[in-house]
């Protein structure tokens, strides 16, 4: 069963990459100069997830219960095991900041689509300066994870 969990986790997490890399090349390469600004948050989105799938797999997190108590035990799976134990905490940083960010970034792109219907749209540099902004929390979360442990 072991062995099965781990060729499905990475057939997704190659579907994963492998999608958003398209979604990537396609924002910067295929965008009409019309929307060009929101192609930014697509990139944001396509980069921020692509880097979620990438260490998702680097870390493969299973969760177990632990026997006799009410606690949940995270087992590092994934190849990151073989770089030490501050590598998956590092790692699985990474990954835990990326989802709240990636969440976010959807969450502005249709904000944003609804803003640019009663204003004009902002130029890349303003949604450039929002993408930041939102990130800020998703930076504070791996900060703190780092600081006082995951």
């Amino acid at each position: 069963m072991h062995i099965i969990f781990k060729v499905w986790h990475c057939l997704w997490t190659v579907l994963g990459c492998t999608l958003n890399t398209w979604l990537i090349y396609v924002a910067v390469s295929k965008s009409p100069k019309v929307i060009r600004a929101y192609a930014t948050l697509i990139i944001s989105f396509g980069i921020t997830d692509f880097v979620e799938c990438a260490f998702d797999w680097f870390v493969q997190i299973r969760l177990m219960p632990s026997p006799g108590e009410l606690a949940i035990v995270y087992m590092m799976d994934g190849p990151c095991k073989y770089f030490g134990a501050l590598t998956c905490k590092i790692s699985t940083s990474i990954y835990l900041h990326c989802l709240p960010h990636s969440v976010w970034s959807l969450l502005l792109s249709f904000a944003y689509r609804l803003y640019v219907l009663h204003h004009s749209a902002l130029s890349r540099s303003g949604i450039i300066k929002v993408v930041s902004l939102v990130y800020l929390p998703s930076l504070f979360q791996a900060v703190n994870q780092q600081l006082h442990g995951i």
